[in-house]
Parts: C-alpha cells; structure tokens; sequence
C-alpha cells in the first residue's frame, strides 16, 4: 500500500497554537487580602484550588478561599459551592475501535471534497456552553502537534506528578513475515509502530519507538508507578498467531526513562486458540505493580461467528466466560484493593450484555449490569469514593455519565451534554485531585446527522464543577476529523490534558492522514 508522505518528519514536530483569552471581568478594587500560601490550597485563608475551587464550606474569591455564606461564616460574594469528594486522578483510557475491524462498529464519515493545507492549525477557543455566565473560572486551550506521520489510531495519555506520557500507534507500510502454521511462509501483513512521547510540563520530547506489531491495531493503555514514575505500556503485540498470521499475545513494555523498554508477556494463546490481547488496560496497584486484563478472542478475527466465544482475563485469571465478553476492558482498583473491570459484550442480550462491571471477591468474580448498551465506546474510572462510567446513549445520540459508591449500587445516569447534537463518541474519563469527574469525547454533528460531518464535529470537554456539568469546544479542526479519539488525564497542577487524533483525507492519494495532537486546558 502506497502511503501519503507529504511529511517527511523523523522528530516530533511541537507546534504551539494560538491561546483563547476567555478571561472573566477583572475584579473590583476592593477585596479579601491575599491567601496565605503558607496554608494549604482549599482551606480557609489559602489559595484556591487551580480549577477555582475550595474545600467543603469555602467559597473562592480573587483566589483567596473564604467562608461560605451558606455555611455560618460572613456574607460575602463568592463563587459558589465546591464539589463534593476528593481523590486520586485515576484514568484509564479506552482506545477507539480500529475502523478496520469487522468484530466492531466503524465510524461512519462523510469525506470532505476541498482540503485545507494539511499543517493548518486550528485556534482552540474553548466555549463555555453551559449558559452560566456566573461561573468563576472559564477554561482556555493550547493544542499543538505532536506527531503528523500517520498517527494517533490508538492513544493513552497518564500524569505522575510533573510527567505527562502518550502512548500510540503510528501506521506504517505493510511488512513481510514469515507467517507460522501449515500455509505459512513469507507474507505481506499490515504494521503499526508503538510510540512513546514524554514531557516534563509542556515540553515534549522526541517520540521514541517501543515495538512494532502486525496485523490490526487492538487498543492500547498506559499507566504510571505513582511512587517512581516508571511507565508501562499495555497493547497487543508478541508472536504472530497461526491462523491470522498478527501479533497474538499480551504484551506489558515497562522503562523507568522512557528511552529504554523492557517487554513482558503478560499471556499467550493456550489451546483453545491463539489471539490474547485485545483491549489491554493497565493499574498499579498499592506496591507498585503493573497488572492487566484484556480480551482472549481465541482465534480472534478468523472466527466466522463474530468472537462470540471471547472471554475477559485479569492477568493470568479468568474473569468471565467464552461468552462474548472483554470489549474496551477497563482495569482499575478499589479502595480496598481488589481488581474491578468495565467491558463491553455485544453478543450477550438482556442483563448479560452491554456495559458491565466485574468485580474480584474471594470467592470469584461478581458481575452487573451498568449500561444496557452503547455503540460508540465507554471509559471507566474511580477516584476511590466512587466509580463512574462515561458513554454515548445511542438513542439520544449524547454524552451520559453514570456513577456508584464504592459498593458499585445505586448506578445513576445523567446527561453531561446538553447541546442537542450528536456527540458523546470515543470518551476518556477522569477524575481532577478533587474527585471531579471530567470526559473528553468526539462530537460528531448535528442531532440529524447519519454520518460524522468534518465541518460541524469537534472534540469537546465536560467537567462536573459544583454538581453542574460544563461542556467547552476546544477544536472543530476546519475540514479535518479532530477528537475521533481521546484520552484524558489531568496534570499535577489540575489542568486538563488530552490526547487526540485529527484524520484528513486527501483527494489526490485516496488515503488518510493522520495526526497526534494534544490539548492543555488552562483555568483563568
């Protein structure tokens, strides 16, 4: 296959674009003094929060964090509550389907006739469309170009501490391997290579190869040891299997520098087929260590009755049946430590299908019903108080988010965009150091729309702020596809940071190119 090479790029290219300035009115003269920083942030007399607020009974005001009227303390104009909950950022990512995929929905587009230049950069003027003009802080967006050599199918963005780190794929020509089994032999099959990106604050480094795999792209996750900041990279890769001659097994990368990676394989295929590794996700847990599921597809995409006999495995344990389970699987742990993992079955109807959620007890795996059914992808994530779940209603054709206590009842679903269009594709949920629930999804177009429209889509942003979700539009992309995939995490100074893939096509080559960007949202 003839591949676009319009970019002859061997670095990462960085290219900064232009700042929206959605500052709020400037403040009247008169004011509370100045926080003390000696006192920490969100308490009475400290500086406020990065997102604008305080703890529990605080109001924030000219960034000093004060007593809430509400709450006994004096009368004084402020921002408005504070968000319930705190803790940790947790975010696994879930990858888009590769659109290749026969096991899996595509996405539907309508190619645009006229291409821009293709290293156009789009202003990223965020857009508060909640309607409150009240709110104290407004969020303004710097993205820039990370990778324009085919990539971003797949991508994982995590923060340990100052460290931000992306994980993706970037396509590359068809390779030729020799192939194992009977009608084996030397073949052309298509290739992706594995990249690594890191960045201390907004300075991103040169991308750094990890692997290569052949055959479909299947997802990839990445996640940090909060403690060292060593990396780890889940993705399907490892030998290539007998009946489809792609990379078949599940495969953990880990480097403490980013430079250097060492591999792990994490399963292989047992008897009953030879393709594991689908959707891999990772966690760490309370030592430190790295661990996994992922979907066992047996003999993956050369069954003929569309995967109805995969499973979900955590680690090298089982966790459900060869029932059609382990879409978008989703790992993460419990406050009390046990593994709990969201997947998707298309296969199962009834309670047995759609979004569900496994949860390790010492008797087994307990599973439930979350979700009857989306098409579109979910993300699942907890800030240990409680665990959400962010995914498109396909009937409202909209962003919803469901959230559980800790003993993952009472699932409670709201719609977390409001807008009236189609949107809420390929989420990434996360949580802020303030436990507040944050999504960042692909709009496709108008309500009306059958097919995703290059002119009207968008990746967006929507965080629950004093109860009260809030959605921003941080780039439409001109004619190109921008937000088809996400992947959100928010950085050690609470601003969000998203990964995300901008597609054009190219009426000349009839092919598309790809592009890996990244979005910081900033609170002023």
């Amino acid at each position: 296959m003839v591949r676009l090479n319009l970019f002859l790029v061997t670095a990462v290219a960085v290219v900064l674009v232009a700042c929206s300035d959605n500052t709020p009115q400037t403040q009247p003269d008169q004011g509370p003094p100045p926080a003390d920083t000696a006192k920490a942030p969100g308490t009475e007399g400290g500086p406020c929060y990065g997102n604008g607020t305080c703890n529990s009974g605080l109001v924030c005001l000219s960034n000093l964090c004060v007593r809430d009227a509400d709450s006994g303390g004096p009368d004084l104009p402020g921002d408005g509550p504070v968000p319930d909950g705190a803790g940790p950022d947790v975010a696994p990512d879930v990858a888009q389907p590769d659109l290749s995929d026969p096991d899996l929905p595509g996405l539907d587009v309508t190619l645009p006739v006229d291409a821009p230049p293709l290293d156009a950069l789009i202003d990223a003027q965020a857009t508060d469309q909640s309607g409150d003009a009240a709110q104290p802080k407004v969020l303004s967006w710097v993205t820039a170009v990370l990778d324009q050599n085919n990539a971003g199918k797949h991508v994982a963005i995590a923060a340990c501490g100052a460290t931000l780190g992306i994980a993706y794929f970037r396509d590359v020509p068809p390779v030729t391997v020799t192939c194992p089994g009977p009608s084996g032999g030397a073949k052309q099959r298509p290739a992706q290579d594995l990249y690594f990106l890191k960045a201390m604050g907004s300075t991103w480094s040169a991308a750094v190869k990890v692997d290569q795999t052949y055959g479909p792209a299947m997802g990839v996750d990445l996640a940090f040891n909060p403690s060292n900041c060593k990396a780890f990279i889940g993705y399907l890769g490892g030998g290539l299997s007998q009946q489809e001659c792609s990379s078949s097994d599940a495969v953990i990368q880990s480097s403490t520098t980013g430079a250097i990676w060492v591999q792990q394989v994490m399963a292989t295929a047992g008897v009953v087929g030879d393709t594991v590794g689908h959707w891999m996700s990772l966690a760490i847990d309370g030592t430190g260590q790295a661990h996994a599921s992922y979907r066992d597809v047996h003999f993956g995409l050369y069954e003929q009755d569309g995967n109805t006999k995969s499973s979900l495995w955590y680690d090298t344990i089982k966790a459900t049946g060869d029932n059609g389970s382990g879409v978008w699987s989703t790992l993460v742990f419990s406050s009390n430590g046990q593994p709990v993992i969201a997947h998707y079955n298309a296969v199962k109807t009834g309670l047995a299908g759609g979004i569900l959620v496994e949860a390790k007890q010492p008797t087994g795996w307990t599973s439930q019903q979350v979700v009857a059914g989306t098409t579109e992808g979910f993300d699942f994530a907890t800030n240990g108080a409680v665990f959400g779940v962010a995914f498109q209603a396909p009937a409202q054709k909209t962003l919803f988010y469901t959230e559980a206590g800790s003993g993952l009842s009472g699932w409670t679903a709201v719609q977390a965009d409001a807008s009236g269009t189609n949107t809420g594709m390929s989420p990434s949920l996360a949580f802020d150091s303030q436990g507040n629930p944050a999504i960042s999804y692909y709009r496709c177009g108008p309500a009306s729309s059958t097919s995703c429209d290059a002119t009207q889509d968008g990746l967006m942003f929507a965080i629950r702020l004093n109860g009260t979700w809030q959605t921003y539009e941080i780039e439409t992309g001109g004619q190109q596809f921008c937000g088809n995939v996400t992947a959100l995490t928010f950085n050690a100074s609470d601003e969000p940071v998203i990964g995300y893939q901008c597609l054009l096509y190219d009426n000349l080559t009839n092919q598309w190119v790809q592009t890996l960007k990244v979005a910081r949202g900033q609170w002023n």
